[in-house]
């Protein structure tokens, strides 16, 4: 008990010390830090980085701290661990992270340190040498944690480059803003790249990125690849003036999608027209591939003002493989996005692949063209089960376009709110029928009028089941389940 209160004091005045200094705990929480600082200080492996440091320094405390990043990983040895502290302050140098194993890198917050990077370093991971580039490298790395600071990639941005490559790593990020990847010069930017080529779909290497702001990310906010496991929560996305995704979790990887505000994501690529969407999922890159089930889930975010809210499946032939892909929506509010709020499909069944969706409780509304847009071009198989859903205010709340007939579809919504939609609550294209029964489409007469002969809401009838509707509105019409002015 003894020789704990002592390490504690000794840490507490460390503390104190590196607070002059421009040092101050991100967290907030001083037993929290104290802790850790006691730890680190027993291991030796604290580090302290100053904008006014010399990397010739020990870095072991605040008045000997070094200069940069890549000083106090390089003198914590060829596995670092431990912690750098990062006083307040600009930091212009790259740094390359490798073999490290409980790093944590933490700022005197997002608003006092700016990693300002005015230089790259090579991925050289796999094929990828030089020509491939990235400001912050993080490789064969576990339990690296990065929060407090600001990521600023304005001088750096442009064709292949990361702000922050994670390649075969586990790292969590957090409290932390990422900005300024975009360049209207270039196409391919990615504010944070993840793979892990190297592990497995059992054991996959887990990223997570914890209430973080991201802005003009350029094409991607946050790449998820190969066997990679995405936290992604209470994370703020926004975009302005480039093509992309806020969130792309492509190839074999998985995700957990949670509370965040996602919008912006809008702008439709200039090389060949493709639409943007706030949350791409895709199997793209998987031809050949072993099988796996990808599964990924959505729940209470808010996305608007994207090209598309959420795309789900590859639309492209030859790039799909014995990938079945499996999303869960639950609890979201998608609005007033320029296509649609949820796009689904497949294309690649012959190789193995499938795309079902399951979802419950959300709110799509006010969306340009289409609430949901289920489509395939002749070689695709979709599942889509929709239960208590608020539907409104779009040309179309569910629509079905197939182009040959070839393809698998099994559609159904129910115990939902249909009503308000200009051309029709759904439009049946596809092979089979929409199984429509028991919703909520406005009148007690469902989407036919008292007669039974005129449309009121719905299209293409003889392919859409409709007997059992529901004769009141279920509680499903939540009037506040918005958040923002609709």
């Amino acid at each position: 008990m003894l020789l704990r209160q002592a390490s504690m004091a000794v840490a507490s005045c460390l503390m104190v010390t590196a607070c002059q200094a421009g040092f101050s705990p991100e967290s907030n929480n001083l037993e929290d830090d104290t802790e850790q600082a006691a730890s680190a200080l027993t291991a030796g492996s604290t580090r302290y980085v100053s904008p006014g440091g010399d990397d010739a320094n020990d870095g072991r405390t605040a008045r000997r701290a070094k200069r940069t990043v890549q000083g106090a990983i390089t003198s914590l040895g060829p596995a670092p661990s431990g912690v750098i502290r990062l006083a307040a302050g600009e930091y212009p140098d790259p740094f390359n992270l490798e073999d490290a194993t409980d790093l944590t890198i933490v700022g005197a917050g997002e608003s006092r340190t700016t990693l300002r990077p005015r230089a790259t370093v090579g991925w050289n991971v796999l094929t990828y040498g030089e020509s491939r580039r990235a400001a912050y490298r993080v490789v064969r790395s576990r339990d690296v944690t990065i929060r407090g600071v600001t990521f600023d990639f304005e001088a750096v941005h442009g064709d292949l480059v990361a702000g922050l490559l994670l390649w075969d790593s586990a790292a969590t990020v957090r409290r932390s803003t990422f900005t300024n990847m975009s360049s209207d010069a270039s196409y391919y930017e990615f504010t944070v790249y993840a793979s892990a080529p190297s592990f497995t779909a059992e054991n996959r290497a887990r990223v997570t990125f914890l209430q973080n702001t991201f802005a003009r990310t350029g094409r991607v906010g946050v790449l998820l690849h190969t066997q990679v496991e995405g936290v992604i929560t209470g994370n703020t996305f926004y975009n302005q003036h480039d093509f992309g995704y806020a969130i792309e979790v492509s190839s074999q990887a998985t995700a957990d999608i949670v509370d965040n505000l996602i919008n912006g994501y809008s702008t439709v690529a200039a090389s060949d027209g493709s639409a943007s969407a706030g949350v791409l999922i895709d199997n793209s890159f998987t031809l050949g591939a072993a099988h796996v089930e990808k599964r990924v889930s959505l729940r209470a975010n808010e996305l608007y003002d994207n090209g598309y809210g959420v795309s789900i499946g590859n639309a492209y032939a030859g790039l799909a493989g014995d990938v079945d892909v499996v999303v869960d929506l639950a609890s979201n509010v998608i609005r007033d996005n320029r296509i649609a709020g949820v796009q689904i499909v497949d294309e690649g069944r012959s190789a193995g692949s499938s795309v079902t969706v399951r979802s419950r409780g959300d709110t799509v509304i006010d969306n340009g063209q289409y609430g949901y847009l289920v489509q395939t071009f002749g070689n695709g198989e979709v599942r889509a089960s929709l239960t208590r859903q608020v539907l409104r205010g779009q040309p179309r709340g569910v629509a079905l376009l197939e182009d040959t007939g070839a393809s698998v579809h099994e559609v159904s919504i129910h115990d939902s709110v249909i009503r308000d939609h200009g051309v029709a609550g759904i439009d049946n294209a596809g092979p089979g029928v929409v199984d429509a029964t028991s919703n909520w489409w406005g009148t007690r007469h469902g989407p036919l009028d008292a007669t039974g002969t005129t449309e009121v809401d719905g299209r293409n009838c003889s392919a859409v089941m409709l007997s059992d509707r529901l004769n009141q509105q279920p509680d499903t019409d939540l009037g506040n389940a918005v958040r923002g002015a609709v």
